[in-house]
């Protein structure tokens, strides 16, 4: 995090838009070590703090992305806390980012706008300036007719479909009669409209989309029957939160009067770029040739993309920096933050290296042959490299340490001089011709070394501390209105499980809605219950304890178990019942009906 303005809002904000994979978490897809260049139009989403870094993966870079991000999709902690049965994430993304700004040593997210994807994922888009607000006061709300009873279809409404404004059932007269749209939430006297809603809700799925498309998930195979409608209501969720973020940020700027000038955006833009240029050891014209043509950007309408961008982030630094308050930092604090972190200021040793990834050995020796006999090998790698993410570079995987490549790979490379070129060697991925590039001998600093740097992380470390406890306390004074009964339920789940169970079974019981999925809603819920339940009781087994207060709490752990799962076949009996042919229906009640069914997850 050295020179990393620690985004704040991507620290509190967990990155749980990844919230949509149901069953067996995917395989991780091959990702290498380096560190993307931000991309214009990305936003920098904070992945969990229980995100698993991946020890070793295959030699295949996550596509580098051009500088200048924006964090487009906040997402809060409170809005993730829970783990869930029916909605698993996929396996962690070779090192999501932490904030907006994924230059060498630069980064803070812009919660000002509301969508996009993570830099590692999408290349810079066709526009890069954020989106319109996307929340509107009253006077400004669009009108619309009157809410109408919801009613999905039998899969979720695809991503140009508006969410319904209202669960409510009215009357055929009411519903002729024009009104003005309440909004499907009111935060702070702000209302957020069904259209707006709708747009961030396709921009957390563009994200999921992309997400996934990484780990060879097409995405859209999954928004289908019940599994898609509580995906569906998932995203709409995650929505919301983004856009209560987006109106507690929006509104603190708009008070402070917080604004950057083109020529500012212009000039951190140059200095992030030309940091990201020495970082990866490549000229202007290398990255243009590398990184933008490829998509038909030059660099002129790759830096108009990214001001907008750039000029969010700088705002949001400033404010950061104006609700933490003043940092004062003695001496002693530094030597003592240093001796903490001091591993973080070592730099460890790094190749840069380029392969050739081919699925035989015979394949391999043929460029073996055509490389000794002249052959280029950036060319030769365009030419025959599967891996296609580096292929494009000529091969190039960048700079990588040791433990980010699978060991055979890793020990190879790390045994060549710069310059060479290895034989044939074999992973799991298939056989590989790698060639060094260039090296970094490891460095261990001393504290007079590293001195300003330590002093800047440690001020950076204080404001985000500051920064976060500001939105924690502005967000929990916030009015925040949902008028829209399911979605309503959903952000209460969000926020407490027992509280959203409570909401949907009074939609259910009280027949407010016409969502025929709400019995299977309302089912993974307490199948959620159960596998919470159920980890509980497994760490309390573990103890092993004969201790009367560990006997009688396994007993009620047992207890709530067995009801939630009675209470979860109940629903999903009842979904079953309009969809009987739903697989995801079908398999949670097979396997909450057999025995050891609790430890089952959709």
């Amino acid at each position: 995090m050295h020179g990393r303005l620690m985004g704040w809002i991507a620290l509190l904000l967990a990155t749980s838009l990844l919230l949509f994979a149901c069953g067996k978490e995917p395989a991780r897809t091959p990702a290498s070590g380096t560190t993307p260049a931000p991309s214009a139009s990305a936003p920098a989403a904070a992945t969990p703090a229980t995100a698993a870094k991946p020890a070793a993966v295959a030699p295949t870079p996550a596509p580098a992305t051009p500088p200048a991000a924006a964090a487009e999709v906040p997402t809060t902690a409170a809005a993730t806390a829970e783990a869930s049965t029916e909605i698993t994430p996929p396996a962690a993304t070779a090192e999501a980012p932490e904030a907006a700004i994924e230059t060498p040593e630069a980064a803070t997210p812009a919660p000002a706008a509301t969508a996009e994807t993570s830099p590692e994922i999408a290349p810079p888009a066709a526009t890069a300036e954020a989106p319109a607000a996307a929340v509107e006061t009253p006077e400004a709300a669009a009108p619309s007719p009157a809410a109408t009873a919801e009613a999905p279809a039998t899969t979720p409404p695809p991503a140009e479909t508006a969410p319904a404004e209202t669960a409510t059932a009215v009357s055929a007269s009411t519903a002729s009669t024009p009104a003005i749209d309440p909004g499907v939430a009111v935060v702070n006297e702000h209302v957020i409209t069904s259209s707006r809603l709708d747009q961030a809700t396709m921009a957390v799925l563009d994200y999921a989309k992309r997400l996934y498309a990484q780990f060879g998930i097409n995405l859209a195979t999954m928004l289908t029957g019940a599994r898609g409608r509580v995906m569906d209501l998932e995203m709409e969720v995650q929505a919301l939160e983004n856009l209560v973020t987006q109106v507690i940020v929006d509104d603190e700027i708009a008070r402070r009067g917080i604004t950057v000038s083109d020529d500012e955006a212009s000039a951190e833009f140059d200095r992030q770029f030309k940091e990201y240029l020495a970082s990866q050891g490549l000229t202007e014209e290398e990255y243009v040739a590398k990184e933008l043509a490829p998509r038909n950007l030059t660099l002129s309408q790759f830096r108009e993309q990214a001001r907008g961008t750039i000029r969010t982030q700088l705002i949001n630094q400033a404010l950061q920096r104006a609700v933490a308050g003043p940092i004062e930092i003695s001496d002693e604090d530094l030597e003592a933050y240093w001796f903490e972190n001091r591993a973080t200021y070592d730099i460890e040793e790094q190749v840069r290296a380029s392969h050739i990834l081919v699925a035989t050995e015979q394949s391999a020796s043929e460029v073996l042959a055509a490389l000794d006999s002249g052959a280029d090998f950036a060319a030769l790698a365009m030419e025959r490299s599967s891996d296609t993410g580096s292929a494009a570079k000529g091969g190039d995987l960048g700079w990588f340490g040791r433990g980010q490549m699978v060991e055979a790979f890793e020990q190879a490379a790390f045994a060549l001089a710069k310059g060479e070129r290895s034989g044939v060697v074999q992973t799991n991925y298939g056989y590989h011709i790698i060639l060094v590039v260039d090296r970094k001998e490891a460095v261990r600093h001393e504290f007079a070394d590293v001195r300003d740097q330590v002093q800047e992380d440690l001020e950076e470390e204080q404001i985000t501390e500051g920064a976060t406890a500001w939105y924690n306390a502005t967000r929990a004074a916030a009015t925040i209105t949902v008028n829209d009964p399911m979605l309503d339920a959903g952000w209460k789940k969000s926020q407490d499980i027992d509280l959203g169970l409570a909401a949907f079974e009074r939609l259910y019981e009280e027949h407010l809605v016409e969502d025929p999925y709400l019995p299977f809603i309302i089912g993974s819920i307490y199948d959620t219950k159960m596998t919470d339940k159920s980890t509980e009781r497994a760490a309390l087994e573990a103890e092993a304890s004969a201790d009367p207060a560990s006997v009688e709490k396994f007993s009620a752990l047992t207890a709530e178990i067995d009801a939630a799962r009675t209470k979860a076949l109940s629903f999903y009996q009842i979904a079953l019942a309009s969809f009987s042919d739903d697989e995801t229906i079908l398999s949670r009640i097979e396997a909450l009906s057999a025995e050891g069914g609790a430890d089952s997850a959709i």
